[in-house]
Formats: structure tokens, sequence, C-alpha cells
């Protein structure tokens, strides 16, 4: 049997979904697809910006691999991940929201990248309503454009697979043209 991995987004991590829950995550989605990965695979391996283990609450071949905090996340998230493909030998790698993109940079040809596309990661700079209006500025123009030219370089080079949640955001990857081959790339509304 093979390994597969489940990259949680930036800030969906095991913490939140406890605090968002009130302790009951049974019913999330990220954690039923934890269970369903779980049967089907003999390894699982999640990735998260979590500070604390979490191993307790996953099924027993489930191993939680925590990056601390959302800069190593980010900056050193895929060399992590990298070696993991490498030494377990993952072929699937299931992306729960487009800020665990960066986690499949560079990763190998053979590795199944899937993309659950629910929200966009570059419009919640522009509607963050905890941004004062100077700070909504400067994100608006140069953090959104940045993160929409980084998706755009991810999706395209590294997704093989695209699961969209929403209109919102089967409108945007269309209108942005993020596939270039849409025979590589299949993409379909939940």
């Amino acid at each position: 049997m093979k390994s597969a991995a489940i990259l949680l987004t930036i800030h969906g991590n095991f913490k939140e979904m406890l605090t968002k829950t009130k302790g009951s995550i049974s019913r999330i989605n990220e954690f039923l697809l934890i269970k369903k990965f779980s049967k089907k695979y003999k390894k699982v391996f999640i990735f998260s910006d979590d500070k604390k283990d979490f191993s307790h609450i996953l099924p027993r071949n489930c191993i939680h691999i925590r990056l601390k905090n959302s800069l190593i996340y980010l900056l050193f998230g895929w060399l992590i991940f990298h070696y993991y493909v490498r030494r377990y030998k993952i072929k699937v790698a299931y992306l729960v929201g487009s800020p665990a993109l960066p986690l499949v940079f560079l990763k190998p040809k053979n590795v199944i990248t899937i993309l659950e596309y629910n929200y966009l990661w570059n419009s919640s700079y522009r509607y963050d309503k905890s941004l004062t209006l100077r700070k909504k500025l400067i994100k608006n123009g140069i953090t959104s454009f940045l993160i929409s030219l980084l998706e755009k370089f991810l999706v395209r080079n590294f997704v093989n697979f695209i699961i969209i949640g929403t209109h919102e955001a089967y409108d945007f990857i269309s209108k942005k043209c993020y596939l270039t081959d849409k025979k590589r790339c299949n993409i379909g509304l939940l």
C-alpha cells in the first residue's frame, strides 16, 4: 500500500478546527477526509502549521507533521514535504485550500496533487475586515497581486486535479486561465 499526504491550509490547522467546533471536529470535512485517507493508504502524513501535536485525535496510521508557524510553513514547508515524499514514497497529496500550494513546489511528477479550492487566497486579503484602510490598500495592491501570481504559477505547474467548492473560485479560475492544458487538469464543482 502507498502513502498519502494531506496538507492543511495556513490557519486551517487542528487548533483552529477545535476552537471553531468547541472540541468536536469529528464531522468537519477535513477530519472526514483524514479518516477516508487512513482507510485507503498505509500511512497518511498530515501537514499543518500547528505548534502542538494533535496525533492523539487522528487514526493510528496518521502522522501529524507540525510546521509550527505560518512563516516556516510558507518558506520551508516544501522542503519538509519533499523529504517525506522521497522517504515514505507519498503518491497522493491532497491540498485543503490554496494557501497549502507552496508545499508542493518542485514536487516529483509521480505525486498526484489534488487541490480543494474553496476560496481565493488572494481575495481574502481584500476583504479582511480586521485591517485598517491603509493596511488594506497596501495588501490589496501588493500582497494580493503577488499571491495571485504565486497561486497561478503553482496551480499551472504542480496541480493535477482541482475540486472547486464555490462558484466564485470556479469563475476566478476560468477567467484567469489558471489551467493551460485542460486535459491535464480536471475541474469540478462540489
